[in-house]
């Protein structure tokens, strides 16, 4: 088997990505997501400038608006792709001016390379397993997609599948959410639009102690419920065999209902301890404020 086709079927079967195989690193030719009207060079061109640029140029910006709005209709065919396969209804973005050259600037990732500037999110009550069906329906609704499985590599305490696809020459991201996955992935967005993206999203060193302490919670919520999603998992398969082994029995059913009920309890009290975050960091950082100015 070609290297190239035993890659793909690595990447995409296995979840996980071979050592060196990574989208442009073995097939070059499906990440690229230059529309026709600019060329590669001209758009890394673009890229370059709004990377090295302090206060990137009107025309620039304007270049750089035309180029995600060529997105808008590879974004409504993946929609209607999804709609029709698997009776989908998932949200759809374009990846912000401010988003696009923020990233440039971090990873200096060339803008022609891109795999995420259209994007559509699916976020479902669901178990891992059915995770897994749901982006394997996916995948086999696009001739050319790829698994970036976020939930075996978590990226700061983000956990989701990433699905990349190539449609009409445009690469586009399906983010695939359960609902805890979502919740945690839209209160860590949510407190770095309040405190900085840079460190409650990537990373970054925090100096404030209040804010270290949020994004520490926000780690160890990560893990919760990672751990939360594996045990109700388990328990469901478990179920279904006893289910399947003995039909008809009450007291297993009535253990099964049990055992349900407490998973849901975990669940609210995750989500409501990820609800209040936001107001905690806020009280952190007020009480941080009032204590230096006293000093």
């Amino acid at each position: 088997m070609p290297i190239e086709t035993n890659c793909k079927l690595y990447c995409s079967r296995l979840e996980l990505r071979a050592p060196g195989c990574w989208l442009g690193d073995v097939f070059p030719a499906m990440v690229r997501v230059v529309p026709p009207s600019i060329t590669t060079s001209q758009l890394n061109k673009l890229g370059e400038r709004l990377r090295k640029s302090e206060v990137p140029t009107s025309e620039d910006l304007e270049l750089l608006q035309a180029f995600r709005e060529e997105f808008n209709g590879a974004m409504q065919d993946a929609y209607t792709r999804l709609k029709a396969v698997a009776g989908l209804d998932p949200s759809t973005r374009l990846k912000t001016h401010n988003s696009l050259i923020e990233k440039m600037k971090r990873d200096r990732t060339a803008l022609s390379r891109m795999q995420d500037i259209g994007g559509l999110r699916i976020v479902k009550s669901m178990d891992l397993n059915e995770q897994d069906g749901l982006v394997g329906t996916i995948m086999g609704a696009f001739t050319d997609s790829l698994l970036h499985d976020q939930r075996k590599l978590p990226n700061h305490g983000y956990r989701a599948a990433h699905v990349h696809v190539e449609l009409d020459g445009f690469r586009l991201e399906i983010q695939v959410r359960t609902e805890l996955q979502d919740v945690w992935a839209q209160t860590n967005e949510k407190l770095g639009d309040l405190f900085g993206r840079a460190p409650f999203r990537y990373g970054a060193e925090l100096v404030d102690p209040g804010l270290r302490s949020i994004r520490d919670l926000m780690a160890r919520l990560s893990s919760d419920i990672a751990q939360h999603e594996v045990a109700l998992t388990a328990e469901k398969r478990r179920a279904a065999e006893l289910l399947g082994a003995f039909p008809g029995n009450s007291q297993i059913s009535l253990q099964i209902r049990e055992l349900n009920d407490l998973f849901r309890q975990k669940r609210d009290i995750l989500v409501d301890l990820l609800s209040h975050a936001p107001e905690l960091a806020r009280a952190r950082k007020a009480k941080e404020s009032t204590e230096e100015a006293q000093k």
